[in-house]
């Protein structure tokens, strides 16, 4: 059995690249040296060392086991760095620790250098910027710190740049624009990462396929030179303090994927969205961004009409999200000519008018969110043709008429919301919330046969910390049955211990002896503990015809209450 602290997966993937017998001849100085490393790997069950016995040639270990110290020691940093001809060097998702060698940067022809996903401290070594034949870079998800060298300017060679979640509490030094053979630059979720995006950033890259700089501190526009990045794949830049309006992607036809959401972008103005427009816009431009599978837009300041023109992109398949800003007006029709989505959101804006019924023509939505507009009018019939739709959350509206009969028996229904609306009339059948793993339709005054059932079922979410939706619930397992099974021997490990104080949580999952010495106060909270749980399971019945009614409920809990309190 391996030792967990040598339980390493892919450790070690040295590699040298020329002709066999230039290698035999001469380069046995290097060959020496990485014979002397492979000493150092204490476990080989992928039989990699034997290889490196009968190929001397290739001079490559891979998938053997390095002991932890291996990194650190003087002989291994020896081994390591008198093999100058080295040009792949593979220490990806290991337990490295401590600083990176700056001996790292004597390795002159070393072309790819992986030490992603480890445990590795201190700064990022200046001497890597003197890897003058560096095409690729990954140094992510470490605990390194400090600021993006200026040396890394000098890689003149470098294509992919990943130095993301590591901390670093800098700038993007000007030295970074010297790197016109970049493709993929990714500094996400350095946290520390700050400043403007320099105005020339896409002039001077012209070759960037995806940069990724979502959850960090960068402020400012997105530069105006994003308007010519004709060969950008991905622009990722959620989660940071840009600002002002988003320049026109008209020319950016290989685009896939935009996530600039949770930003400050817009201005509060009517043409807050003109760049949607630029996206799909039709002859000249002909839905130039064809490409485009993901959009996502949520929690800005965006304000003004949504652009029908961004429904012309039929390559949205993914998601389009635009929650959380300030949209009006109506949702256009043109919505419907999104065959191939998979969730759209558009929750949380200021959209009235009716629900277009092309939505329905959205045959592939998995999630539609509208929650919390001005919608208004009865849900269309045409929602019937989403077959494969999981969640609809129609929320917070001012939607009215009966709730269709086709939300009976929706077997991929997983949660539907239909609460503070105007809805009228009875809830369809118990099978739209049997089928659901969530249906709420409280605050709707004139629905009659729903309200109890969310009642119930919100009891047992506030007093067991969770919800029907959570990982642990399925077809055999609901939250109502989750909590019928504990009580009332087992309630100490249902319930959620937020609302107690903590030493009244400790007695309720003691048992035998240990329950007999508690206090009377504390066992008057865990019977009207289980009797709220009771009124929970009792109002949230699967049977209409069992449940407790609203005025019963009621009457209990303040029963319990007064009971709490005396």
């Amino acid at each position: 059995m391996l030792s967990s602290s040598l339980r390493i997966n892919y450790i070690l993937l040295f590699s040298l690249f020329g002709h066999t017998a230039c290698l035999m001849r001469g380069n046995e100085t290097d060959k020496l040296a990485l014979l002397q490393f492979k000493s150092l790997i204490s476990e080989d069950p992928f039989g990699a060392l034997e290889f490196l016995e009968r190929h001397h040639s290739l001079l490559r270990v891979a998938c053997g086991h390095l002991q932890p110290e291996a990194w650190e020691s003087h002989r291994s940093r020896s081994a390591i760095f008198q093999a100058r001809s080295l040009k792949v060097i593979q220490l990806a998702h290991n337990h490295l620790v401590r600083e990176i060698p700056s001996e790292l940067g004597t390795i002159a022809k070393l072309e790819v250098l992986s030490i992603r996903n480890n445990y590795l401290t201190g700064e990022i070594p200046s001497s890597i910027g003197n890897l003058s034949s560096l095409h690729t870079l990954s140094a992510a998800i470490n605990h390194l710190h400090g600021s993006i060298p200026g040396s890394l300017g000098q890689l003149k060679k470098i294509r992919v740049l990943e130095i993301a979640a590591i901390n670093l509490s800098s700038t993007i030094p000007p030295s970074m624009l010297n790197l016109s053979t970049l493709t993929v630059i990714t500094l996400t979720s350095n946290h520390g990462t700050h400043g403007r995006l320099p105005t020339d950033l896409f002039t001077t890259l012209p070759n960037l396929q995806d940069i990724g700089l979502d959850a960090n501190l960068i402020s400012g526009s997105i530069p105006v030179s994003i308007s010519n990045a004709s060969n950008l794949l991905r622009f990722r830049a959620a989660w940071n303090k840009l600002s002002g309006t988003v320049p026109s992607l008209a020319k950016l036809s290989k685009l896939r994927s935009l996530l600039i959401f949770k930003s400050y972008l817009g201005t509060g103005a009517d043409n807050d969205l003109d760049f949607l427009s630029s996206l799909g816009e039709i002859p000249p431009i002909l839905g130039k961004l064809q490409a485009l599978n993901v959009l996502s837009l949520c929690a800005n300041n965006f304000s003004g009409p949504i652009p029908p023109e961004i429904f012309y992109l039929s390559s949205l398949s993914i998601f389009f999200a635009l929650s959380r800003n300030s949209s009006v007006g109506f949702l256009p029709a043109e919505v419907g000519k999104l065959k191939n989505l998979g969730a759209l959101d558009v929750s949380e804006n200021m959209l009235s008018n009716d629900i277009p019924g092309t939505v329905g023509a959205c045959i592939s939505l998995e999630q539609l969110h509208m929650a919390g507009n001005n919608f208004q009018g009865p849900i269309p019939s045409t929602l019937i043709s989403l077959k494969s739709l999981q969640w609809l959350d129609l929320s917070r509206n001012n939607l009215s008429g009966e709730i269709p009969r086709f939300l009976e028996g929706r077997d991929m229904l997983q949660l539907l919301n239909l609460s503070y609306n105007n809805f009228e009339g009875m809830v369809p059948s118990d099978r739209v919330f049997n089928n659901a793993s969530a249906a709420f339709v409280t605050g709707n005054d004139k629905l009659c046969g729903g309200d109890v059932f969310s009642f119930g079922i919100l009891l047992l979410e506030l007093f067991t910390g969770k919800r029907p939706t959570d990982e642990m619930f399925n077809e055999s397992l609901n939250l109502q049955n989750f909590v019928k099974k504990a009580l009332p021997g087992q309630m100490g490990e249902i319930i959620d211990p937020m609302p107690l104080e903590e030493d009244e949580y400790i007695d309720l999952t003691m048992k035998g002896n240990d329950q007999d010495r508690t206090n009377n106060r504390k066992s008057r909270v865990k019977e009207c503990l289980a009797s709220v749980f009771h009124v929970g399971v009792a109002c949230s019945n699967e049977q209409p015809k069992e449940r407790m009614s609203i005025a019963d409920a009621v009457a209990e809990l303040s029963s319990i209450r007064n009971k709490l309190v005396e």
